[in-house]
């Protein structure tokens, strides 16, 4: 008897369980309530048609009415290929077909339907009850009037809509040894943007599971010419180059990557992206201050976006330098369901230069739907890689040197920066713009075709089976040295892991990542060790968590400038909150001095001084007034350290009213920075 007792133990605990699933069941469904539904799950846009693929629940009827409002639209042999020639019944008048799904391990079903005509399609059951109806190829209209935006109607008309992508340039800045730069911005790769002459559509085509081009990455990058040459020939001239930030942003599908996957390739700025929380609806989190997140570029999801983003640019009225905006929609459900919130969102991408050459980013998703968003955030996740002329920095010896490098801080606040470890490059992200991220962490990436819960907890089953729980980007935990998470030949992390007890990029919702920490310039984000092994570098921001009412907007801004160290180099100085033509700071009348803050470097020089006037850009009135004056180490010019000031210009006896300061620094070999 006592041998009998494991298999009568093991016989009880499985009656317990089919008890369990049994009534899980039954509350869902009964003999009585027969559950039917049906609806649509993705749409694809193939070359010559386009692929839909409708989900199904069928507990009673196994059939399902297809009624188009014309002819001819559905390709009916691909659907009797589908279901099978018996499964498929026409209707005369070539507006209906009945379709039999008795397949018993069957979810779904595929079908193909034209690409040009607008046409409705209604799914019902064998009663005529209609479960949902969607309308194909028809352009949904795109909100681009933001609900703060002062300019409103009047400057929406100033903006030109584009088909084909296109590159936007900034200042040129000519140093003493007759080199030259000039920052550049433009949407997805500059491979495809380079010409202005590929149409954005061509490159929003399918790549496995994501898409050939990420659209919704904001991406810049910076063109040299070396003494000699000339920086409009671009960057195919002998002696020019070009330099970009993103992995996979203008490498040329060059394969030397650590990324293998088709999706990842390094083209088509394949893990950079721009998004929010809207999965959320769709698969709810078990933990609602890690709310599920998914990239643009999931083929074929209303979450991941509807239809193709829209592409517009316009001469900036007061900086007279192009900026560019991205526009595109995106909603939980292609059509709304019995049962389930469907939120929407409109995001709109600017892009814009400042007159110093920084490149602001400004991120506004607005509800466009007809619900309250709950608990919204919106994302933007960089993949870092420093590039030049088609592929990964390298060093003298042709090692890969731009990829997994550490991530530090700028200081006082202001954000981040990477720098190559020849000092050949580095980028400035500022986050300390008047609208800048609720919460950024300089950690790694994400793919952007993955749509992901946020966070995943099973309590197990009576206690017999174990507790499972994972979390998801950006709330995903750091590993250990396993070889499943850690490259020991090389010593770092493999996508898109970071070290242990850090987070990729937030423990939720709570939690501000970098923001907020006053951290010196140089501090190694991400970890406290210096010494630590490097990851794949990047950097995700998101907007505070908010309730989105319907028509309202949140923003999220952020600004990059990126240098190239020469021989000889021009001074930089970046300011704290100056004043703008739109938003000027406002001083009590009669005040006799205004702070002035901020940080600058030089590659090659050890003394700089700063000068100021007001209301004069006169070259003999901005010698008058010194600012300050700064002095390196020849060891701190090398590294292009940065350095922190803060002093105050005399405003004394200056009349009500609006008036302007111009600022301006020099070095000791007469290099000049950029007019402020």
């Amino acid at each position: 008897m006592r041998e009998m007792r494991p298999t009568l133990t093991l016989a009880c605990l499985w009656l317990i369980f089919s008890s369990c699933f049994t009534t899980t069941v039954n509350a869902e469904t009964t003999e009585n309530n027969p559950m039917t539904s049906a609806g649509l799950e993705t749409i694809v846009e193939n070359k010559d048609n386009i692929e839909v693929t409708i989900s199904y629940v069928l507990e009673d009827q196994k059939d399902l009415i297809l009624k188009t409002d014309q002819e001819n639209v559905i390709d009916v042999s691909a659907l009797k290929k589908e279901l099978g020639d018996s499964n498929v019944k026409e209707n005369t008048n070539k507006k209906e077909l009945q379709v039999t799904l008795d397949s018993p391990d069957a979810i779904d079903f595929k079908m193909f339907v034209d690409k040009k005509k607008v046409f409705l399609l209604s799914v019902q059951d064998l009663n005529e009850n209609e479960l949902f109806n969607y309308k194909f190829n028809q352009v949904e209209p795109l909100d681009t009037n933001l609900d703060d935006d002062d300019d409103g109607l009047a400057e929406e008309s100033t903006w030109i809509k584009s088909e084909n992508l296109r590159v936007s340039k900034g200042p040129v800045l000519e140093h003493k040894d007759g080199s030259s730069t000039q920052p550049i911005f433009y949407f997805g790769d500059y491979i495809y943007a380079e010409h202005g002459i590929v149409s954005m559509s061509s490159t929003w085509i399918p790549r496995g599971k994501s898409r050939e081009n990420s659209l919704t990455a904001p991406n810049s990058g910076i063109l040299y010419a070396e003494p000699g040459s000339r920086i409009e020939d671009g960057p195919t001239a002998k002696k020019n180059h070009i330099y970009t930030i993103h992995y996979g942003d203008g490498q040329n599908r060059s394969f030397n990557s650590a990324l293998q996957d088709l999706e990842d390739l390094p083209f088509g700025s394949p893990t950079s992206y721009t998004s929010n929380n809207l999965y959320n609806f769709v698969t709810h989190t078990d933990d609602w201050k890690r709310p599920g997140t998914s990239g643009p570029n999931k083929l074929g999801r209303s979450y991941a976006m509807i239809g193709d983003p829209s592409l517009y640019y316009r001469i900036n009225p007061r900086t007279k330098f192009e900026e560019q905006r991205l526009v595109y929609k995106q909603r939980a459900f292609f059509e709304d369901k019995k049962g389930k919130t469907n939120p929407e969102i409109t995001t709109t991408i600017k892009m814009s230069f400042t007159r110093t050459g920084r490149v602001v980013t400004d991120i506004a998703f607005k509800n466009t739907g007809k619900v309250m968003f709950n608990n919204f955030s919106g994302f933007s996740n960089h993949d870092l890689s420093l590039n030049k002329d088609g592929a990964e920095l390298t060093d003298a010896k042709g090692k890969n040197i731009g990829n997994f490098i550490p991530m530090r801080a700028l200081g006082n606040e202001r954000g981040m920066y990477i720098q190559a470890p020849n000092n050949e490059i580095r980028t400035n992200i500022y986050m300390n713009h008047e609208n800048g991220p609720g919460a950024w962490a300089a950690r790694s990436a994400s793919r952007s075709y993955l749509a992901t819960k946020g966070y995943m907890y099973n309590p197990g089953l009576l206690g017999l089976l174990a507790v499972q729980k994972e979390t998801y980007y950006p709330w995903k935990v750091g590993k250990g040295h396993d070889h499943s998470f850690f490259d020991k030949k090389n010593n770092v992390y493999k996508f898109p892991y970071t070290p242990h007890d850090y987070h990729n990029a937030f423990t939720n919702q709570r939690d501000f990542g970098d923001k907020g920490k006053l951290m010196g310039a140089g501090k190694r984000l991400g970890t406290d060790n210096e010494k630590d092994p490097q990851w794949d570098a990047g950097v995700t921001m998101r907007s505070a968590p908010i309730d989105l009412k319907i028509g309202k907007t949140v923003r999220l801004q952020y600004g990059t400038m990126t240098d190239i160290p020469g021989s000889t180099f021009n001074p930089v100085v970046e300011y704290d909150n100056l004043g703008t033509d739109d938003k000027p700071q406002v001083l009590t009348l009669g005040s006799k001095e205004l702070e002035l803050s901020g940080h600058w470097y030089d590659f090659d020089s050890e003394n700089v001084t700063a000068y100021y006037s007001i209301d004069s850009d006169e070259p003999d009135d901005l010698q008058k007034n010194i600012l300050f004056s700064g002095k390196q180490k020849k060891e701190e010019a090398n590294n292009g350290d940065f350095h922190d000031f803060k002093r105050t210009a005399n405003i004394a006896g200056l009349e009500k009213g609006v008036h302007k300061i111009y600022l301006i620094a020099e070095d000791e070999d007469g290099n000049r920075s950029i007019l402020n």
